[in-house]
């Protein structure tokens, strides 16, 4: 099995991840950085419903679910006012 950090995930994608509270929260990607050696990838993470001020890099460990299920949630709370 490969590590997630061989396929890192793309710009657009959306995530259950931990917030810096402790709170689980759906972010979508805005922006990814390895560190240079393209083995740790580092993710700049917009919080739905969130101010633009609240926008934060995180590691691979802050993602509770990946995009499969992430994307699922967020097309939920469009279409029926649900609020992770």
């Amino acid at each position: 099995m490969k590590a997630i950090n061989e396929h890192p995930i793309s710009v657009g994608i959306s995530l259950v991840v931990q917030y810096r509270d402790g709170s689980i929260r759906l972010a979508k990607i805005i922006e990814r950085s390895s560190g240079g050696d393209n083995t740790e990838y580092q993710y700049y993470v917009h919080y739905v419903d969130f101010n633009r001020r609240m926008d934060e890099w995180i590691s691979i460990d802050r993602i509770v679910e990946f995009p499969s299920k992430a994307n699922i949630l967020e097309k939920k709370r469009f279409s029926s006012g649900w609020i992770l």
